[in-house]
């Protein structure tokens, strides 16, 4: 009888440690899903709009721009100056996040993100998505807003009306 326990015992334990392995392996619904920049690309950029209007692009020289469907009041790491911009770009190493006069992004472009679908099929909501493509990064919290791009190691991005630059 002893030893029939102790199987039973083993073989709970076997699965409470399967299931635990099975759950810790459940990804994050709150970070986000890592996209294939192919299904971004026109020719060799990758175009892709945030969820909100801004338009993005990365450009196979690793250069990253957005711009934004209205002004934005941007917070510059070290000014006590918040000017009001319309886009920023990454474009050289040597020099943070700027505006560029003339960059547009691409209307039209594909949502960044991953649709989340009801039980017909129905897309109901956008969950967080991050492309990486030529050496640059973005990526976007979802329906929970935030976003961000980094490349050349400079950094912009924005949330909740703040928006900084690096």
């Amino acid at each position: 009888m002893k030893v029939g326990i102790a199987l039973v015992t083993a073989a709970a334990g076997a699965v409470l440690l399967a299931g635990a392995a099975t759950a810790s392996a459940l990804p994050n619904p709150y970070e986000p899903v890592p996209v294939d920049p192919n299904q971004y690309l026109v020719g060799d950029t990758a175009y892709f709009d945030l969820g909100d209007g801004t338009e993005c692009a990365i450009y196979p020289t690793g250069n990253v721009g957005c711009a934004f469907p209205q002004p934005i009041a941007l917070t510059i790491t070290g000014s006590p100056v918040r000017p009001m911009v319309t886009n920023l770009v990454i474009d050289v190493p040597w020099l943070p996040a700027h505006p560029e006069p003339g960059f547009t992004g691409r209307s039209g472009s594909r949502q960044l993100g991953v649709p989340v679908t009801d039980a017909n099929g129905n897309t109901i909501g956008w969950r967080g998505a991050e492309i990486s493509y030529a050496g640059a990064s973005c990526g976007n919290g979802g329906e929970r807003g935030g976003w961000g791009c980094s490349s050349k190691g400079h950094h912009f991005g924005g949330g909740n009306g703040y928006y900084s630059a690096n």
